[in-house]
């Protein structure tokens, strides 16, 4: 589990650094260690199917090892139809 939650810091360094806002990355850090981040999921059901799992297991994990407790999780309602 550990190393799925390090894979999404490590994202989020990478991209956080490319926008030019790395000081960002310890108090975002902070917040999930401290299980006072809200956690928005947008566009889940945009997950090709055969990544769903890996995905999934990432958020567990994330949710699990930062005790997170708010989540939002958004998703079309029509796809989830069309399945």
């Amino acid at each position: 589990m550990k190393a799925l939650a390090a894979v999404v810091f490590e994202y989020l360094n990478k991209e956080l650094t490319d926008r030019n806002a790395a000081e960002f990355l310890p108090a975002l850090k902070d917040a999930f260690e401290s299980g006072t981040i809200l956690l928005v999921l947008d566009g889940l059901d945009e997950v090709p199917q055969k990544l769903r799992e890996p995905v999934r297991l990432t958020v567990e994990a994330l949710i699990q090892l930062h005790s997170v407790e708010k989540i939002i999780i958004t998703f079309a309602f029509e796809c989830l139809c069309r399945q």
